[in-house]
Order: C-alpha cells, then structure tokens, then sequence
C-alpha cells in the first residue's frame, strides 16, 4: 500500500503578500523615475520657452525703437525717403553730361571746318557749322565724315538715335568758297 502525503504550505499567504509588495514597489520606483524624466524634459522644455519669450521681447523692443527712430526722422525737414532716391536715380540715369560731350565733339570735327552754333530743343541738338570747299572735293563729303564720326563714336553711342542731315548753303566770303551746313543729332528719352 502507498501512503500518500499532503503537504499543505502556510506560508503562502506570507509569500503573496511578500509578492504584492514587491511589484507595488517596482511601480513605485518605475513611476518615480517616469515622473523624474517627464519632470526633467517639462522643465528644460519651460526654460526654452522663457529663453525664446526673452529673444522675443528683445527683438521687439528693438523694432519699436526702431520704428520711433523712423517716425522721428521722418518727421524731420531734411528726411530723404525711398522715392525721394529713387526719383534721383531715374534722373541720374536719364542725365547727359554735355560739358564733357562737347569737349569731346571738338576733337571730331575734320579739319577745314568750324561748328558755329550748337542748341538743343525737344530731344534734338543741333550743330551748325561752316566748312571750307577744297577743289577736287565734294561739298557735302567733310560733312558726312562729321557725321560718320559722331555716329560711331562711343561717347555719344548710347545718347543718340540717329545723325542727319538738315540743310546746307554755299557761301562765298572774301572770295573763300564755304559750306553753311547744320545736322540734327536726336538723343534717346
């Protein structure tokens, strides 16, 4: 015959609650360092945003000093606005220095001729001149070396839209044969 035995443990209670205590401490434990690390990262994340609201009112405070110091100026008699330079650019641009041009349209007038009168009316500048006729020589050719000579110089390149001819008389003074000419030089607008 066998003899079987029970074995019955007491304790088991003891253990559960042994158990029970032992994972309510880990969640303790688990939970506090969630806690620590959330804690942690909320307060970086609220010392950025100070740091950014600081930068922001920085910046802020500049622009309005700024933009006072614009009103102030402004409101001054010798404020020069954007327009203002603008405007003096377009002019700058638009401008021709004629001093200098007509210093320079000296050194291309042929020999044998004289430039007389110069003005300049509506876009168009007129040159009028005498040029002694030499035998064996047409007399409009010295004025169409003028001309040639203005057309293609550079100073006057970007200024001009066309060279012509507008009229000539054939004079006689103290029996020297001359050529009473005039051209039209158009400028660009």
């Amino acid at each position: 015959m066998d003899i079987r035995y029970f074995q019955i443990n007491l304790n088991k209670f003891e253990e559960r609650t042994r158990e029970v205590e032992k994972k309510l401490r880990e969640f303790i434990t688990r939970l506090i360092v969630f806690l620590l690390i959330f804690g942690g990262l909320f307060a970086v994340m609220v010392y950025y945003t100070a740091e950014l609201d600081k930068g922001i009112l920085t910046r802020q405070q500049k622009l309005n000093q700024l933009e006072n110091q614009i009103a102030a100026l402004q409101q001054k008699e010798d404020f020069v606005s954007r327009a203002d330079v603008l405007s003096l650019k377009e002019l700058e641009d638009k401008r021709i220095l004629w001093a200098s041009k007509f210093s320079h349209l000296t050194k291309l007038v042929p020999t044998n001729m004289i430039i007389s009168n110069i003005y300049f009316r509506k876009g168009k500048l007129r040159i009028e001149g005498l040029s002694k006729i030499i035998e064996g020589e047409r007399e409009f050719d010295r004025v169409a070396l003028f001309m040639d000579r203005i057309k293609s110089d550079s100073s006057f390149e970007g200024e001009l839209t066309d060279v012509r001819f507008e009229a000539s008389n054939r004079i006689n003074i103290n029996n020297q044969n001359l050529l009473d000419f005039a051209i039209a030089c158009y400028i660009k607008r």
